[in-house]
């Protein structure tokens, strides 16, 4: 099932399984599966919480609403 998502709709997987069976060209796609020093200067979101959602959708409303 991974395998068939990943290449019907071109998104990235993450089974290791799929991975292993996906065409070089698209195991080797930097853009898809990027290198382990690419990923180690990315940035990971955590969750802010609902508080912090609801003021931010309120400010956006506010500025939207001007």
């Amino acid at each position: 099932m991974h395998l068939k998502n990943a290449d019907y709709i071109g998104y990235s997987t993450t089974n290791s399984g799929a991975f292993d069976m996906l065409d070089d060209e698209v195991r080797n796609n930097e853009v898809s599966y990027p290198p382990a020093h690419v990923l180690e200067a990315c940035e990971v979101y955590i969750d802010l919480g609902t508080d912090y959602i609801e003021r931010l959708d309120r400010a956006w409303t506010e500025l939207k609403a001007n």
